[in-house]
């Protein structure tokens, strides 16, 4: 990745998080890091990262690789909670499961 893919992709983190910015140290820094990075991976993450999060992204998570059973970080585990709903009634759950057999043409 050279500075300037990477002073673009710096720019897309400060558009989208307010609090995020970065001065010249910061490129130097990071482009130490990424240098051998593949940009469009990076940028991948990034919009991947950027759907899924309210905090700007670390460097790892820009070079975070798919994994095939990738396992919940805290932040993961935090806002997966975050997204659970209140436990159905027993009407609520018999009537859907009398749903699923009629669907599944089960007569009882």
């Amino acid at each position: 990745m050279t500075k300037i893919e990477l002073f673009q992709i710096l720019n897309k983190i400060a558009d989208f998080y307010e609090s995020f910015s970065f001065n010249k140290r910061k490129i130097e820094s990071w482009h130490d890091v990424l240098k051998d990075a593949d940009a469009k991976r990076v940028e991948e993450n990034l919009h991947h990262y950027v759907k899924n999060y309210s905090d700007p992204p670390k460097i790892a998570d820009l070079l975070r690789q798919e994994k095939s059973r990738d396992i919940a970080d805290a932040r993961e585990t935090k806002d997966s909670i975050k997204t659970v709903g209140i436990p159905s009634t027993l009407d609520v759950v018999q009537q859907e499961l009398a749903n699923l057999r009629n669907i599944l043409g089960i007569h009882r």
